[in-house]
């Protein structure tokens, strides 16, 4: 009876193997399989954590073709239905936060490291700091740290030929805009994120950056000939660099964009008035900005565009936007949301429009604003052009109008 039970025992604890060689049947199968894997995971701090496997996974993740850093300060997120999810968050307090800036650069320097046939191909960091998560002096030497280490990340990107780049930052440096965009200090400098040197990469195909706000110095020489889509979201530019914009736009140094999505960018009128996109490849542009909105002034805007197919402008913010011309004899919508350039001059018609949705005022403000603020001027353009709408949407605003006294 004892041997019996005994023998029951080792059969129930007993371990598959594959060949007989002892390994469990996971670690059997083939790098190609293992690597994918390690590839579906969430978060790159679980792929390296199975190095404490056994030997056959010690630093397998570092060829795996995809990675992906998540940091939050905060164990809550919110999914776009309103429904809160979970995950497991690192340490609270700035030495956990510097220990996630730490494993990104020394995990972004391995693969650096890594063979030619285990090239990285896709590279997303996310890190959300909140200040109230931290000391004040603690969230600002840390918003520093990131932002340099930020710049190094992108660096690390573009020397790896990545054909995939996501970046987003989330660091205390709203309150520094709040002051810089007209509630004080308009001196106060700010971490800068310096990719002037940055190298080309002819591999790239899409790149997001999220930046919260922070600096960014443009690259001057850089060119990617694969980059099909850009989102620039939450961007500061310094004085100056507004032409360095006009390049990264343009087929000088993107020669086959396709998408473009500007949202939330701090751009000053006294760096550029105008701004000019012209892309012989581009299909959708959009111009977004909301609340929280960094300025965005550009008086005039221009789109060579032969075979662009959408435009959105919108929200408020780019109401700046004073004139609007379009060279888009493709264009097939038009969408302006709670906002629309004050005059819109278009080179010859727009006969592929089939959508559209523009603004019309009840009356104008003052006889001051005529020429730039509450006219139909730039909506009665765009429908004498748009001679084959099939869906139009037009919102009515009704203005305040004020009696001056007379005499």
């Amino acid at each position: 009876m004892g041997a019996r039970r005994g023998s029951k025992r080792r059969r129930r604890g007993a371990i598959p193997v594959a060949g007989g060689s002892g390994d469990d049947l996971i670690s059997g199968l083939g790098d190609d399989v293992l690597l994918r894997v390690l590839e579906l995971l969430r978060d790159a701090r679980y792929a390296a954590r199975t190095g404490a496997l056994s030997r056959r996974w010690r630093g397998l993740w570092t060829r795996v073709p995809a990675l992906h850093f998540r940091f939050s300060s905060t164990t809550m997120q919110f999914s776009r239905d309103g429904g809160a999810r979970r995950w497991t968050p690192w340490p609270h307090g700035a030495a956990g936060t510097r220990r996630f800036l730490s494993f990104v650069s020394d995990a972004l320097a391995r693969r650096a490291q890594a063979a030619e046939d285990s090239a990285l191909e896709r590279l997303a960091i996310s890190f959300v700091l909140y200040s109230e998560d931290v000391e004040q002096q603690a969230a600002r030497e840390l918003t520093q740290q990131c932002i340099q280490a930020s710049q190094v990340w992108i660096w690390c990107a573009m020397e790896s030929r990545v054909k995939s780049f996501v970046l987003k930052l989330r660091v205390p440096l709203r309150d520094c805009h709040r002051r810089i965009n007209g509630e004080g200090d308009k001196e106060h400098h700010h971490p800068m994120i310096n990719l002037s040197n940055l190298p080309s990469n002819a591999k790239l195909v899409t790149m997001n950056l999220d930046l919260e706000g922070a600096s960014i110095q443009l690259p001057v020489t850089a060119v990617f000939t694969s980059l099909a889509d850009l989102s620039l979201k939450s961007i500061d530019f310094p004085v100056g660099s507004g032409h360095l914009l006009a390049r990264l736009l343009s087929p000088a140094c993107c020669p086959r964009l396709q998408k473009l999505q500007l949202t939330n960018l701090g751009l000053s009128s006294d760096g550029v008035n105008e701004l000019l996109v012209e892309s012989s490849t581009l299909l959708v542009l959009e111009l977004l900005s909301g609340v929280g909105m960094l300025s965005f002034e550009v008086a005039h805007l221009e789109l060579k565009t032969p075979i662009l197919q959408v435009l959105r402008i919108g929200e408020v913010g780019y109401d700046c936007i004073r004139t609007l011309r379009i060279c888009s004899p493709k264009l097939e919508e038009i969408t302006f949301l709670e906002a629309q350039p004050n005059h819109i001059d278009v080179d010859g018609e727009l006969p592929c429009v089939r959508r559209l949705k523009i603004y019309l005022y009840s009356h104008t403000l003052d006889e001051d604003y005529n020429d730039y603020y509450y006219n139909n001027n730039a909506s009665i353009r765009l429908l004498r052009c748009c001679t084959s709408l099939t869906h139009l949407e037009v919102s009515l605003v009704i203005t305040k109008v004020y009696m001056r006294p007379k005499g």
